[in-house]
């Protein structure tokens, strides 16, 4: 029965932040760290998704049938970087599962990030402004919740509240399991904004081109 030599390379990523870690390699014995060896990939199997298409993973991750790479080698680390800058995993592994000669087969076992089942909002949001809120972010079943897009909610409905005077709003955005649909999440932005901040007065200091009265004017809707 021939060996299998299992190779799991680890990429750990704080939620949130930007900063990568240079993968871990585990290997057997056979696996001479002091002298990199070349291997011609036979096959490489995905697992984990359900929708993303894994030929299109294959080409993102650059370990492709047919291509050379070394054990160990940065080929494996640049894969996982390229995996992650696409924002849709929370995990990302690579297997080496079995050495035969020169050729080595890959499996790259990725974790999806959730998607979203349905979209809610909580605390200080009027229905009509709950309506107008999901009509600009185009949020629907099956989305998948990036960091990017968790990011992009709260700065719109963060924004929107700042602009009409509560400049102290607090929007908090949060997700828990789906009640209605398996295996999605449901996302809820959770809203105290605070009392309406007023200007109380306003001085106008060096102007000497048109009158006081004509730029407090034009402050009116500030």
């Amino acid at each position: 029965m021939k060996k299998i030599l299992y190779i799991l390379v680890f990429f750990l990523v704080a939620r949130y932040a930007g900063a990568q870690n240079s993968p871990l390699i585990l290997g057997g014995d056979s696996i001479d760290y002091s002298n990199p060896k070349e291997y011609v990939i036979a096959k490489t199997d995905i697992e984990g998704v359900t929708t993303l298409d894994e030929k299109v993973l294959k080409l993102v991750s650059g370990l492709v049938e047919g291509a050379r790479v070394k054990v160990p080698g940065e080929k494996f680390s640049d894969a996982i970087k390229n995996l992650w800058k696409q924002g849709f995993f929370d995990d990302i592994q690579i297997n080496v599962t079995k050495i035969e000669g020169e050729a080595i087969y890959l499996k790259i076992i990725l974790q999806e990030k959730p998607r979203m089942g349905g979209l809610a909002f909580r605390g200080d949001v009027k229905k009509k402004e709950a309506e107008d809120f999901k009509s600009k972010l185009r949020l629907s079943v099956g989305k998948i919740l990036t960091d990017q897009l968790l990011a992009s909610v709260h700065n719109t409905v963060k924004e929107f509240y700042v602009n009409n005077g509560y400049t102290n709003a607090v929007v908090t955005v949060k997700t828990e399991d789906s009640k209605k649909l398996r295996g999605k999440k449901d996302l809820y932005v959770i809203v105290d904004k605070g009392k309406k901040v007023r200007i109380l007065k306003v001085e106008i200091i060096g102007n000497t081109v048109v009158g006081d009265g004509k730029l407090r004017r034009k402050l009116k809707d500030t």
